[in-house]
């Protein structure tokens, strides 16, 4: 795992407990995880698989449970040892989270669920960085345009050419497309197909585009089908220009081991969209979409 990742979250995670008799704010956090507020959030979502104040009010509840419980204290003065400022707010941040008031929670004899404190050894380490657990997605067909490369695997991992094509595509090429959507966004589509007897791959650096209308000799449209997604997100200390195949071929290798039997690819192609806007020389954040379907169940 990269370790400046790695201890950035450690030190938000640390502050959350040290500081759960308290009123923390994700600006506390940022200044204490010396991270910016919006990579942190970003980071610490993926991580957690909820908005980190999200978290922090399930922990401060979950922690609160056994002080309510012993009824030696009123419902204000629980909250108050957690932070909350007032009754209600403690009230209104109990039934958010468990569904029912501290009042209930005393006299009925319910389960409700824990949120305890997240380990770091739940997150996959990965080439200088973290991928994190997977998410199903729906997303409508889009439509792209870039310039279209056949891949060699073996010259690839040597000379890095998809990295260096879809670095010249987007600080060159990407300018010269008519009709962009989204003047950031980054869409790396890898498509493979056996013909004549081998395995063939092409790799389209593009952007999405409304029309095809004025395209330029030498590019290409594609269409990305409406399709059922595994998307999985990696997290480096570095910037997405410096991402390569050695980095990628480690996603993959821990992508196929950790998908289990529950999906299967269902088509020959997958995607990365990376966010240029979010980048900086210390945060790249990639998604990788996959087709998938269930595996059926025999």
């Amino acid at each position: 795992m990269n370790r400046k990742l790695q201890l950035t979250i450690e030190r938000a995670l640390e502050f959350i407990e040290t500081n759960l008799p308290n009123k923390i704010t994700l600006e506390q956090l940022a200044r204490h995880s010396h991270l910016s507020k919006f990579h942190l959030h970003r980071l610490l979502r993926h991580a957690l698989g909820m908005p980190v104040m999200d978290y922090v009010r399930a922990r401060k509840i979950t922690a609160s449970l056994e002080t309510l419980f012993s009824q030696r204290y009123t419902v204000l003065e629980v909250g108050v040892m957690y932070g909350f400022e007032h009754e209600q707010s403690y009230i209104r941040a109990f039934k958010k989270q468990l569904g029912l008031t501290p009042g209930e929670f005393v006299r009925r004899p319910v389960e409700v669920p824990l949120t305890e404190r997240f380990r770091l050894s739940s997150l996959s380490s990965v080439q200088d960085g973290i991928l994190f657990e997977p998410v199903t997605r729906y997303k409508h067909e889009m439509l792209v345009a870039g310039k279209r490369y056949p891949i060699d695997l073996a010259v690839n991992r040597e000379h890095f050419t998809a990295n260096r094509a879809g670095r010249d595509f987007y600080e060159k090429h990407r300018p010269c497309i008519p009709h962009r959507l989204k003047e950031t966004t980054y869409i790396g589509l890898t498509r493979y197909a056996w013909e004549d007897g081998r395995f063939t791959t092409t790799y389209l650096p593009s952007v999405e585009v409304s029309s095809v209308k004025g395209l330029p000799p030498g590019f290409e449209p594609d269409l990305i089908p409406r399709h059922k997604y595994l998307v999985y997100t990696y997290i480096g200390g570095f910037h997405p220009r410096h991402l390569t195949i050695n980095h990628l071929e480690h996603i993959w290798t821990r992508i196929e081991s950790g998908r289990g039997s529950i999906y299967k690819q269902s088509a020959p192609f997958h995607f990365e969209i990376i966010e240029e806007e979010i980048a900086t020389e210390a945060y790249c954040e990639v998604d990788i979409y996959i087709p998938v379907v269930p595996t059926p169940i025999h």
